[in-house]
């Protein structure tokens, strides 16, 4: 619980911390079934009820709209992984791009989403999810009995 908790914490923080999600569901999967990690995910949006809640009584559709913008642009200046992607500097910087060229259209965005997700789905089949015969049979039955791990 503590842990769903801090998680909760840094995603509200940092945004970032979303993309630890599937293994993250992984990990609680793996030690209490899709019951005990349906629970924690609750948990963690409990968390994150309680720490909007300011901003909830507030001005409710402006946090629901804004808080979890995943539909908002980077700045080329900002990025540390992209620096080598052609970014043709802009005159007139606006609030949310800073270039144009490839980093900044929505090709990019969407391809680098795309491979991220098909990344996280070969990793958690053949990494995270090995001792329990795939990610189909870990999602059949998360907290099976495993043999110890081989050094």
């Amino acid at each position: 619980a503590l842990a769903c908790a801090l998680y909760s914490a840094a995603v509200s923080v940092k945004m970032s911390a979303l993309l630890y999600a599937p293994a993250w569901y992984v990990v609680l999967a793996s030690r209490g079934g899709h019951r005990g990690a349906i629970a924690g995910v609750a948990l963690c949006a409990c968390v994150q009820l309680a720490l909007g809640a300011p901003f909830l009584l507030t001005n409710p559709a402006a946090y629901a709209t804004r808080a979890f913008d995943l539909g908002r642009a980077f700045k080329h200046k900002w990025s540390v992984n992209f620096r080598w992607v052609p970014c043709a500097p802009r005159d007139l910087e606006t609030a949310l791009e800073d270039c144009d060229g490839p980093f900044s259209s929505t090709w990019f965005k969407a391809t680098t989403l795309a491979a991220h997700a098909t990344l996280l789905v070969v990793f958690a089949g053949r990494r995270w999810c090995r001792r329990h015969g795939g990610l189909l049979a870990f999602f059949r039955a998360p907290r099976r009995r495993l043999a110890p791990l081989a050094e």
